[in-house]
C-alpha cells in the first residue's frame, strides 16, 4: 500500500526521535513503508488477539505497520501481538542497550512471546546488528 500521509508520518516519526534520527546514514533520508493487514486467513489471528489500545472495528479491523528498516523503527496499530513480535526479533543494537526503556520494552516483549533473553535473535533489520543474549553478540 502507498499512502502518502502514512508514510509521511512514519518518516516524520523516524526525523524527530533523535534515537532513530541518529541511525540514518550521512544524508539519507527515511524510507518509509506502511501496509494494512487484513482481518482475514493468517491476520485474522492478529486482529482478534486481546489487550489491544485500539478498539475494535478500527479501520474495518485492519491492523496497521508502518516500517523504515534503515534505523529499525516500526510502529504498529491495532495490535500489540504484532508490535511485540517486532519488537522481539528487531534486536537491540549498541546505542538501545545504554536505554533503559529500549530494553525494558525488548525483553518484555520477548517474555510476551515465550522468548526469554538468552536465545537466538534473528536479525530483522541490519541496522541493529546485535541482540542482546546473555551478554553474547
Amino acid at each position: 500500500m502507498f499512502d502518502g500521509w502514512a508514510a509521511d508520518c512514519v518518516a516524520g516519526s523516524v526525523l524527530e526521535n533523535a534515537c532513530y534520527c541518529e541511525k540514518l546514514p550521512a544524508g539519507a533520508r527515511p524510507v518509509a513503508r506502511t501496509f494494512y493487514l487484513e482481518n482475514s486467513g493468517a491476520g485474522k489471528t492478529l486482529c482478534e488477539e486481546g489487550g489491544d489500545s485500539v478498539p475494535r472495528g478500527r479501520a474495518g479491523g485492519r491492523i496497521f505497520v508502518g516500517i523504515d528498516s534503515v534505523p529499525g523503527f516500526f510502529t504498529v496499530e491495532g495490535s500489540t501481538l504484532l508490535w511485540d513480535e517486532l519488537c522481539a526479533i528487531r534486536g537491540l543494537d549498541e546505542e538501545d542497550l545504554q536505554n533503559f526503556a529500549s530494553v525494558a520494552q525488548h525483553v518484555a516483549a520477548r517474555e510476551r512471546l515465550g522468548r526469554p533473553i538468552g536465545g537466538d535473535c534473528p536479525r530483522l533489520f541490519p541496522a541493529f546488528p546485535l541482540c542482546y543474549n546473555g551478554g553474547e553478540s
